[in-house]
């Protein structure tokens, strides 16, 4: 019991400790996101509905319709890729669907149809989702705490102490590139960091969900400019 403690400690502690490893030297830490982030409006929503639904009295069908259509759409963001061309085809698609079944006196059924609808749940059910959240979320900040990339002038280094993994490369046999393949990752400025072997291209890495995935990029070119500043000095022949 004890043993396990001091790791779950350790785990907790993974980016203190790193921090203070290379606190002397010019480096630049990335912390990628968890996909969990993208629940976030459903988690908030439902502690909302808690607080208005047994403060305010607000009525149950009208807030669940609010929530049942919050839920299906995070679901819909979580488990498929939205690429921008796909989701413009999306939306082209529905607004033509809504335009036949307007040409043919349907889309008033329809309309009607989904506003019958009445998905009830009270206050104690939007407060027992709220803490189920917050367990999540618990472990999400520990996957994230633990998982850390430093990069430096002359290696990068991947510590995973969730699972006890390091990988090591040094910086000139590595490429870093982005792909924002997702029309929501790009509204949101998240995007999947690449890291590939210099050599042949090879990926070595795909880190997804990485905030301002750009300007990450910029922070390494910065970072890594330092080793080529050196080999350049010190391979320039003496005049």
């Amino acid at each position: 019991m004890k043993k396990f403690l001091y790791g779950l400690l350790g785990i907790i502690d993974n980016l203190t400790a790193i921090k203070q490893s290379v606190a002397d030297r010019e480096h630049t830490l990335i912390r990628p996101f968890n996909q969990a982030v993208l629940m976030y409006p459903t988690a908030i929503l439902g502690l909302l509905g808690f607080f208005l639904l047994r403060s305010l009295g607000l009525d149950e069908a009208a807030f669940g319709r609010i929530f049942v259509w919050t839920l299906f759409v995070n679901l819909l963001v979580l488990f498929f890729d939205l690429r921008p061309a796909k989701t413009v085809i999306i939306l082209f698609s529905l607004v033509i669907l809504g335009f036949v079944l307007h040409t043919f006196g349907k889309l008033t059924d329809v309309t009607h149809f989904f506003g019958r609808l009445e998905p009830r749940m009270n206050a104690t059910f939007y407060l027992l989702l709220s803490i189920i959240w917050a367990i999540i979320f618990f472990f999400v900040w520990l996957d994230r705490r633990s998982f850390v990339i430093v990069v430096e002038a002359n290696h990068v280094v991947i510590h995973d102490k969730w699972i006890g993994e390091a990988q090591a490369w040094p910086t000139e046999s590595v490429t870093f590139t982005k792909e924002i393949g997702d029309a929501v990752e790009l509204a949101l400025g998240f995007g999947t960091l690449k890291i590939s072997n210099a050599n042949n291209g090879q990926l070595l890495r795909a880190v997804p969900h990485v905030f301002r995935v750009s300007n990450v990029l910029d922070e390494i070119k910065r970072v890594t400019a330092e080793l080529h500043v050196e080999a350049d000095v010190v391979d320039r022949p003496d005049t």
